[in-house]
């Protein structure tokens, strides 16, 4: 069986629970035989604006690339929702379904995919499954609960209207996709402990000299 996951990518540039569970997954079917393909959002080309894939190949497993993605709510924060709603010309989907041919489609995030995607595999009359493994399946916001006021029940208000403020512009998000992403995060964390320590240091020094 040939089988096209659907995921948020490989370390380091991704991370958590979903990318190890869906990349066990898929090493574990290859070693019973089975032919598999991960398709993924990845980085952002602002040269050129139209999504296109590029192929290769990484921890044993075949994937493609979808370059200039929609954006990505990694930590999740969606302040301009239209952002997440654009189309795109289905040819390159079209022509990745008839190069691949995938008996089933396995979809573990909506992260980043576009609409069409999923009507040209129903329309090729591909199997899909989803498993969702974060909130983007079930909500666009994580935040079911802000400032003390909950959203769950409430039916008077809008949860997505009144959460809205405190999301981060796209373009902050799109940082996250950029290639250098990944060493920039590492740097920030190897920064920041030895300046948190020299902070606490130099406010117990200040505390001595009162």
């Amino acid at each position: 069986m040939k089988i096209l996951h659907y995921a948020l990518g490989f370390p380091p540039e991704r991370t958590g629970g979903l990318v190890k569970y869906s990349l066990d997954l898929m090493n574990e079917q290859i070693s019973q035989g089975h032919e598999v393909v991960m398709v993924f959002p990845g980085r952002v080309n602002f040269l050129k604006r139209e999504p296109y894939f590029k192929f290769g190949k990484r921890q044993n497993i075949p994937y493609a690339e979808l370059v200039n993605s929609l954006p990505l709510p990694l930590i999740g924060n969606i302040k301009n929702p239209q952002d997440f709603m654009k189309h795109t010309d289905s040819k390159i989907f079209i022509n990745l379904l008839e190069s691949e041919k995938p008996d089933v489609i396995h979809i573990h995030t909506l992260m980043g995919l576009y609409g069409e995607f999923l009507e040209e595999a129903k329309k090729h009359n591909i199997k899909i499954v989803f498993t969702t493994h974060d909130y983007f399946g079930i909500s666009p916001h994580p935040k079911m609960y802000l400032a003390g006021h909950d959203f769950v029940d409430d039916k008077k208000y809008d949860i997505w209207n009144n959460i809205r403020p405190y999301g981060s512009k796209t373009i902050k998000l799109r940082i996250n996709q950029l290639r250098i992403y990944p060493a920039l995060r590492s740097l920030v964390k190897k920064i920041k402990k030895p300046l948190f320590r020299l902070i606490v240091y130099l406010n117990k020094l200040i505390g001595q000299l009162k």
